[in-house]
């Protein structure tokens, strides 16, 4: 992925020029069709997803309780703090996700830990 791609993520917006090069070497780009299953509730957690454009429904017990657009992101609550989904999410239109998985994520925590910090932040942000 190409680092200027990665500047237009909110979350990674402030940071230097090499540590955005060094995060677009952790991340992956997918294009999804509307309908799929991204995360299934209480399965385990092994990747979080960054929405660059399309939308999606997160689900709590088969219960719509959010919907999610481009600059959003999801999946980090149960990489980081629980190992399980607490959520299903669903793509409600055709959708360009960017993922980072836990050995990258991990990576990120030991290289980037400010980056790490803020990530968690938005983490404790959802949980309260």
């Amino acid at each position: 992925m190409n680092s200027d791609r990665v500047r237009e993520i909110p979350m990674f917006r402030h940071l230097s020029r090499s540590e955005l090069e060094r995060i677009a070497g952790w991340l992956q780009s997918f294009s999804i069709p509307a309908g799929d299953l991204l995360v299934r509730e209480g399965a385990s957690a092994h990747e979080f997803f960054l929405i660059e454009d399309g939308e999606a429904a997160v689900l709590e017990d088969g219960e719509r309780v959010a919907i999610l657009g481009p600059g959003d992101f999801f999946g980090e609550i149960g990489l980081i703090e629980t190992g399980r989904r607490t959520a299903s999410v669903v793509a409600t239109t055709p959708m360009d996700v960017i993922v980072m998985y836990r050995a990258e994520f991990e990576q990120m925590k030991s290289e980037l830990p400010t980056v790490a910090d803020q990530v968690q932040a938005a983490i404790r942000t959802r949980l309260a």
